[in-house]
């Protein structure tokens, strides 16, 4: 949404001259201010892209339901495509950041009792006895370390979710924070403070021209938070629901439910429950409360 905002304050202030009905992409997106823009005003990935010909004045954050938005806006807007079990790693890194034994150790102290044998890995539970490897075989699945299936990359990509929108917010540079909420509120001082910086006029009118213009162009977007919304109020709720979306969708589901619930994806029985989320949401209502 760089752009976007970019392209408000350029139109609001007369810079350019747009033709709302035709500036946004079929997807929303402002890329055409590109070819446009002449001012020394511009939209950067200053962390991913670091410039040091660059000063940071307004620094984008999203927050909230934002969070899970920004996916949507990245896929639709700068891939044009989504996550698949063919093309994941276009998206992805996968890293295996496991270490099997220690992983295994921790779990076999939590639930051994004092007079069972040690076992220092998971490869040598059938030499204990068939009582306890028996039971173990219900507890424990090794973590997942491979990508070739439906379910290992929904649980790949919820924990990728997961760990991505919990993250805290470390601002990186000495410049006003200014949230995608309330852009999308039109809470937009922090914009006209940007123009008087510049010493250009703003013009209200323009600006409520571009926003309500900016609205329409992103309304899929915005109805497509909505539903994501009604399916999450009722998994925490506990009233299983029909659901019907994409696997990457699923996964980031998965991943604002837990969030919401402050549960890891990690702790989730991953290996017994296949096709979570695949037509309504009584599996994943059960394994989180199990």
């Amino acid at each position: 949404m760089g752009n976007t905002i970019l392209s408000h304050v350029l139109f609001s202030c007369s810079k350019v001259n747009l033709d709302l009905n035709n500036f946004f992409s079929e997807s929303g997106n402002s890329h055409k201010i590109y070819n446009l823009n002449t001012f020394e005003l511009s939209a950067k990935h200053l962390l991913e892209y670091p410039d040091a010909n660059a000063n940071c004045v307004l620094q984008m954050e999203s927050d909230g339901w934002f969070f899970i938005l920004q996916y949507r806006f990245s896929y639709y807007k700068w891939f044009n495509d989504v996550p698949t079990i063919s093309n994941w790693n276009k998206f992805f890194k996968h890293i295996v950041e496991v270490e099997q034994n220690q992983i295994w150790q921790d779990f076999y102290s939590d639930i051994k009792d004092e007079s069972w044998p040690e076992c220092e890995t998971f490869e040598k539970i059938d030499s204990l006895p068939d009582y306890i490897s028996s039971e173990i075989k219900q507890l424990y699945c090794p973590p997942v370390t491979e990508i070739n299936t439906d379910d290992q990359l929904l649980e790949f990509l919820a924990i990728t979710y997961f760990d991505s929108i919990s993250k805290v917010n470390k601002f990186a540079f000495d410049a006003p924070v200014y949230q995608l909420s309330d852009y999308f509120d039109y809470k937009i001082q922090p914009l006209i403070d940007l123009s008087k910086m510049l010493n250009w006029q703003w013009n209200d009118q323009l600006s409520k021209q571009f926003y309500n213009q900016m609205l329409r162009a992103n309304a899929t977007h915005m109805a497509w938070i909505d539903i994501i919304k009604q399916y999450h109020d009722s998994i925490v709720s506990d009233i299983v629901c029909p659901v019907n979306l994409d696997l990457w969708e699923r996964a980031l589901l998965i991943a604002k439910v837990c969030q919401t619930l402050t549960r890891d994806p990690r702790t989730l029985k991953w290996q017994n429950n296949g096709r979570i989320l695949e037509h309504d949401s009584a599996t994943l209502i059960k394994l989180l409360q199990g």
